[in-house]
């Protein structure tokens, strides 16, 4: 289960600056895309995005921090190859995706995924290599996931 499972015109976009609307400035309008520390504080008190939020990790990307206000996304929530995010707590606002779930890469077997705990929907398929991914998968519940189930061991678990 690699990268290539993934929506690739996701996956190649570039960061930009947010489109900021709503009230408050906290609705992204369209895609969030985030591969360093410092693409994702720009994103800091966002509430809802009505594209995909796509995190493909540098070294760099250790917290999911600035996502903490975060309870919906409409599209997918990608996280992929990040080598030096140990926990996901950021997202823990967290209640819906719109689409897909997916949580690959290397260097994550040992991720854990507790902070997603809040999620109550996944309206796309649940994809996820990580050591604790059946943990989530019980904890959301097969029935709030309207796609494929694809849980695969990550490497060390």
């Amino acid at each position: 289960m690699q990268g290539a499972n993934l929506p690739r015109a996701l996956l190649d976009e570039q960061p930009g600056p947010p489109n900021w609307q709503g009230p408050g400035k906290r609705v992204i309008d369209g895609n969030v895309r985030a591969t360093t520390q410092e693409d994702l504080a720009q994103y800091s008190g966002v509430v809802e995005v009505t594209g995909s939020v796509v995190l493909t990790g540098d070294i760099s990307l250790v917290s999911l921090e600035p996502l903490s206000h975060l309870t919906t996304i409409h599209g997918d929530l990608i996280l992929y190859g990040m080598y030096n995010l140990g926990n996901v707590d950021g997202l823990s606002s967290l209640q819906s995706i719109g689409g897909m779930l997916s949580i690959t890469g290397s260097n994550i077997g040992s991720m854990s995924l507790s902070g997603l705990y809040s999620l109550e929907r996944i309206g796309g398929d649940y994809q996820v290599s990580v050591c604790d991914g059946d943990v989530l998968l019980d904890q959301i519940g097969a029935q709030n996931i309207e796609g494929r189930i694809i849980v695969a061991d990550a490497f060390g678990c």
